[in-house]
């Protein structure tokens, strides 16, 4: 899927940027259907577009009577998680679970304090911290806020972006990939839907569209696989 937006008011000589996302069909049992998202770009016309094939799909799979309805759909939503199972559901990819990454760092956190959870009195000050660790560059997943899960229910994960080191039958490199609900992150919608976005970062000889992509196709089959693994376990609905 390559997204093409116009935008005049920007630059009238170059007014066209380009984005590229994906939704992909996996049919995994005689009923069940999983959707999944990806984004190349964290645009937000590629979420929306995303979002209108994904409707556009599911209604012409009903019409077709490949679903009987949407419960047929296998989709993570926010909603599906309380404040302590989403951190565990996003903590959970920071496992090595395959060959081709290894996971060095979370880079970055959507962090957002959840008002009608008590929590303990140095909240404010870890977050603070937090602010501090992103701007130096250090791990987020080793600070106290993190990985202490008496801290979880008071917080409230949008997305999270991961650092991997890439290792994929000789291509050397490494993998930025952000995790997350984006419509929470821009809304605070609760039905968000769970989308991936796998940056990758080549040495320049192997640098190029083909590649990527087929490294991106792998790395993906990953996630997904981890993803429903985690969500069976961790869901509340």
């Amino acid at each position: 899927l390559f997204i093409c937006e116009e935008n005049c008011i920007v630059d009238w000589t170059n007014n066209k940027t380009y984005h590229k996302g994906a939704v992909t069909l996996r049919k995994i049992s005689d009923t069940d259907v999983q959707i999944s998202v990806q984004q190349d770009s964290t645009s937000k016309e590629t979420f929306e577009v995303n979002n209108l094939i994904m409707g556009a799909l599911k209604e012409k799979m009903l019409d077709k009577s490949i679903i009987k309805s949407n419960d047929d759909i296998i989709t993570v939503r926010y909603n599906h998680f309380d404040n302590s199972t989403r951190i565990k559901f996003f903590y959970s990819f920071t496992s090595n679970f395959t060959i081709y990454l290894d996971f060095k760092s979370i880079t970055d956190i959507d962090l957002y304090l959840d008002e009608d959870v008590d929590s303990h009195e140095d909240v404010k000050i870890f977050l603070d911290e937090i602010d501090n660790l992103k701007l130096s560059g250090k791990g987020l997943q080793n600070h106290v806020l993190i990985y202490k899960e008496e801290y979880y229910p008071k917080l409230i994960f949008g997305a999270v972006k991961y650092r991997y080191k890439l290792n994929y039958i000789g291509i050397e490199g490494s993998a930025v990939v952000n995790l997350g609900f984006p419509d929470y992150v821009k809304s605070q919608d609760g039905y968000a839907d769970f989308q991936i976005s796998i940056d990758l970062v080549l040495n320049r000889q192997d640098k190029n569209p083909s590649t990527e992509n087929k490294i991106r196709k792998k790395l993906l089959e990953f996630f997904e696989k981890k993803k429903i693994e985690s969500y069976n376990k961790l869901k509340i609905i």
